[in-house]
């Protein structure tokens, strides 16, 4: 029996077992390749050596349909588009020895000119921040602007009804911790997590409104049958947890867990993917 690549991921998140091991290459952001490495590889399997860049800070290459075919890659991204406001955002190019830019949350990365295969922080927008009112104070995108969703509906019906492929809706941000770390800076926000957890949660509640917001666009847009929810956050190292089990319950789960259930209460055609 062979599966179409929808059928196939179906079957295998529903806990049935398909024809073969699904593959996912290029569809989730933490399933992506560095553009250099993708040049070699397509060069590697006799392809046009052209490649497009897929995020700046990672540094990762689009995986384009001619590669997609070649390995038999089952799942294809539906990405939003860009919002209509570029608020914080500023790729300010090449300053001095690095590359820098920062995003619409107002973090800064930074890759060097020389030698450099993605971008590091540099710039941590709330690291100053001791208040409540500070974090509500900010000036936070606009998570549920319109403009990010055009054409994604468009696009899940094609990769799903066309190529017969899985569909994994992409995000606009990335994990509700990580994120908020990035924004405070790692040493910060740890000490924050014991002298002033009020501060953490109002964070996290912040990034969990905006999370909340854009799904709840997208998955009111995108009516196909079967749809995969990209998420993801930083939990762990190779030896444990960043932080105590007891911590992560307190300060962290909760907001998982309100993210989780409200994917699940707003449908009940999608499976939600998670990367820790």
């Amino acid at each position: 029996m062979t599966l179409t690549s929808h059928e196939r991921v179906r079957m295998a998140l529903e806990h049935r077992e398909p024809d073969r091991v699904p593959l996912d290459f290029g569809g989730a952001e933490v399933a992506g390749i560095n553009i250099h490495t993708l040049r070699r590889m397509r060069e590697h399997l006799g392809l046009d050596p052209a490649v497009e860049l897929d995020s700046l800070v990672i540094q990762t290459g689009v995986v384009a349909d001619d590669l997609i075919e070649a390995l038999g890659v089952d799942v294809k991204i539906a990405r939003p588009s860009d919002p209509s406001d570029p608020g914080l955002e500023q790729d300010l190019g090449l300053v001095g020895e690095h590359y820098l830019y920062i995003d619409e949350f107002g973090i800064g990365w930074q890759m060097p000119r020389v030698g450099g295969h993605y971008y590091d922080l540099y710039l941590h927008p709330l690291d100053d921040a001791e208040t409540v009112e500070e974090v509500e104070r900010y000036p936070w995108p606009d998570m549920a602007d319109p403009a990010r969703t055009v054409g994604m509906a468009e696009q899940a019906r094609r990769i799903a009804r066309e190529e017969q492929k899985a569909v994994l809706l992409g995000r606009a941000s990335s994990g509700m911790w990580e994120h908020v770390m990035w924004m405070t800076g790692y040493e910060k926000y740890y000490m924050d997590m014991v002298t002033n957890p009020a501060l953490c949660r109002a964070k996290m509640e912040r990034i969990l409104e905006l999370k909340m917001a854009y799904w709840g666009r997208v998955l009111a847009e995108v009516e196909e049958e079967y749809v995969i929810v990209s998420c993801a956050d930083d939990l762990g190292g190779q030896n444990g947890l960043l932080v105590s089990l007891e911590m992560y319950r307190d300060l962290v789960w909760p907001y998982h867990q309100r993210l989780f259930r409200f994917l699940k209460s707003t449908t009940s055609k999608a499976k939600v993917f998670v990367f820790y």
